[in-house]
């Protein structure tokens, strides 16, 4: 065997010297010493790069690698973002869920995202939680709420410049002014949201008789004070009360539930006494009835 590995070694050597002559005489002396150069350090390089400690090894370095941790605070509140369209019924839950994240949440990140989401609904009905995140630990959260009020303030303007003709568009009420350091604000009186606040509405007529339902002409908005079939009745803030024609209703009900629905509402800028009747038509009224309507602002016949 020791034999055959020495032959084997001769008939190398001599390969290597036979490839080595035919190099010199292509490129010469110094072409090849630069070649065998060349192709040591390769043969360094490729060492380093292949050497063990250098390697990853499963369960080693590969687990020693870090996973940012996943926030399910963070995820949670950006799929509610969605839910901030005033159109959407679930537009009141989504800001208090929202709002529960600002006020709540451990992660300052999350609290700063929450609080620019509330001011990107330009609704004023979230500057109390903003205002309490004013004095939050956290500068980012501190910044991101002054952002928020901000754009509650650049929303406001209209408002401001037509507070005088402005209607809940939802609940049917007049807004009123909220003082704060950070500014003044326009909310309705009711529900407290800004969004739902509609222009261009100078005379708000309530009708018992034979309306069903709201319905607005040019800057007049008339509501249907009373439902014949649920007996019930509504709450708004009228300017005028219309008595008008309407069959199988009963005056007497209406009547008075309308009264004391508006007389139970101690928050209404205008009295009751303020407010004229005007009589459509020939509606079959009782004295009992007349008796009620006189505690508004007059009674009066009309067209």
């Amino acid at each position: 065997m020791e034999g055959e590995d020495t032959c084997a070694g001769c008939l190398f050597l001599i390969v290597i010297l036979f490839v080595s002559y035919l190099i010199i005489s292509w490129i010469g002396v110094w072409g090849y010493l630069a070649l065998i150069a060349i192709i040591v350090l390769l043969l360094f390089l490729v060492g380093i790069s292949g050497s063990p400690d250098q390697q990853e090894h499963p369960g080693t370095h590969a687990s020693a690698k870090t996973v940012p941790p996943i926030n399910g605070d963070m995820i949670a509140l950006n799929g509610l973002r969605d839910g901030l369209d005033p159109e959407s019924p679930e537009y009141g839950d989504v800001i208090k869920k929202i709002t529960g994240y600002l006020r709540d949440s451990s992660d300052p990140e999350v609290r700063a995202r929450a609080a620019d989401y509330l001011g990107e609904t330009g609704d004023a009905v979230v500057l109390d939680a903003l205002r309490e995140a004013l004095n939050d630990p956290h500068e980012t959260v501190r910044v991101a709420t002054r952002k928020a009020i901000e754009k509650l303030k650049k929303a406001q303007r209209p408002l401001k410049d037509n507070y005088g003709t402005l209607i809940c568009g939802r609940d049917l009420f007049r807004p009123k002014k909220i003082h704060t350091r950070e500014g003044q604000f326009v909310v309705c009186r009711v529900c407290g949201h800004s969004k739902f606040l509609e222009d261009g509405v100078k005379e708000v007529v309530g009708i018992i008789g034979d309306a069903e339902y709201s319905w607005r002409q040019e800057d007049r908005l008339f509501i249907s004070m009373w439902d014949e079939k649920t007996k019930n009745a509504r709450n708004a803030d009228i300017d005028t009360l219309w008595i008008t024609e309407a069959d199988d209703l009963n005056y007497g009900w209406a009547i008075d539930a309308v009264y004391q629905k508006l007389q139970n509402d101690v928050t209404r800028a205008k009295p009751i006494s303020e407010i004229p009747v005007i009589i459509k038509g020939v509606p079959e009224l009782s004295e009992e009835e007349i008796e009620i309507l006189q505690n508004f602002g007059g009674i009066k016949n009309g067209i």
